[in-house]
This record gives structure tokens, C-alpha cells and sequence, in this order.
């Protein structure tokens, strides 16, 4: 599967793009946003990759910058057609002045969810500190339906997580004007 958008690329994970993304994971300020250090060794991260090439129902699509080539991110979703949802999550090695990229790789997934699987939702749920992902996920439709107390574990004390989703209709009535731009 690809996707092309503006100055983005998503196209479906390799093994070759495992080594780049597992170290765009596991660079400071990316990792300090996870609840897990799960897959952390090269061997680890073998066998998460040949564990999602036998799920049907998870999509994972890597990102990539089209002017440079480069990886920038990991985009992924599991996907209930029953239930017309999907837990999705990302993570991005950008620096402040490429939000930009970050940004429309998520909006170009999201699109690409809500059509081609006719959902009504995505949700995820964020650590209660991350201030930047509660604020970006705000800024394209996001909704914070609740907050679980002491809900991970994570570096040696327990953390809030919110729980966030976004509606179709709000995703698209929010986007309307980038995804006109992104689409044109």
C-alpha cells in the first residue's frame, strides 16, 4: 500500500526499514513518550515485524519524506470492521520546524482509515504529561473522552493516560481545507 500526499510518502513496512525505525524509536525524545520499551533489541525487532506480517486486522505504514527520501515515522492502526473503530498510534523523529510533515502524514492515514474501512472513529490513548500530542491530536479533531489513573508504569512510578478519540464527521469538517490542499 502507498499513500502520497504533498512532501510525504507512506508506504506499507519493510524489514529493510526496521534498523531506522527502531532507532527513530528508542532517540530520547521520542522514547520518553511511550509506556513500553518493548522490541528495544535488533533481534526483538525482528520478531514484532514477523508477528505484524501474520495480522490482518493491523496496518502499519511507514513514513517517509519525499524531497529526502528519509524515514521520518511510524504510523499504525488496528482496525474492527464490526465495530467500525480503530486504535490508532504514531510516532515521528521531526524537529519542531517539520511539524508540518508529521502532520500530514497523520491526516493523509487518517483519511485513508475513515474511506477505505468506512469507520466512524479512531482512538488512542496518550500519557498525561505529553502535552505536545494532547495538543496536536486537539488541533485535528480529537476529543479526550477520559483519563485512567495510574495506568502504565512507566520509569519506575505510575501515569495518567487520556483516552482520545476522534469522529469521522468532526475529523472531516476540522480538515476540510488541508485535505483539499493535500488532495489537489
Amino acid at each position: 500500500m502507498k499513500l502520497i500526499g504533498k512532501k510525504i510518502i507512506l508506504n506499507t513496512i519493510s524489514h529493510k526499514n526496521l534498523e531506522e525505525l527502531r532507532r527513530i524509536r528508542f532517540k530520547t525524545n521520542v522514547v520518553k513518550f511511550f509506556h513500553g520499551k518493548r522490541y528495544q533489541t535488533k533481534k526483538g525487532q525482528i520478531h514484532w515485524y514477523k508477528n505484524i506480517k501474520k495480522c490482518k486486522s493491523h496496518i502499519y505504514l511507514t513514513s517517509y519524506e519525499k524531497k529526502s527520501k528519509r524515514i521520518i515515522g511510524l504510523l499504525n492502526a488496528k482496525i474492527s470492521i464490526i465495530n467500525k473503530n480503530a486504535q490508532v498510534g504514531w510516532y515521528f523523529d521531526i524537529e519542531k520546524k517539520q511539524n508540518n510533515l508529521y502532520a500530514e502524514s497523520v491526516i493523509i492515514f487518517l483519511d485513508h482509515l475513515f474511506n477505505k474501512f468506512d469507520l466512524i472513529k479512531v482512538y488512542s490513548d496518550v500519557l498525561s504529561f505529553n502535552q505536545k500530542a494532547i495538543k496536536f491530536n486537539n488541533n485535528i479533531g480529537f476529543v479526550i473522552e477520559g483519563e485512567t489513573l495510574q495506568h502504565y508504569y512507566y520509569f519506575k512510578k505510575y501515569v495518567n493516560a487520556k483516552f482520545v478519540a476522534l469522529y469521522k464527521h468532526t475529523f472531516y469538517k476540522k480538515n476540510k481545507k488541508i485535505l483539499k490542499f493535500l488532495n489537489s
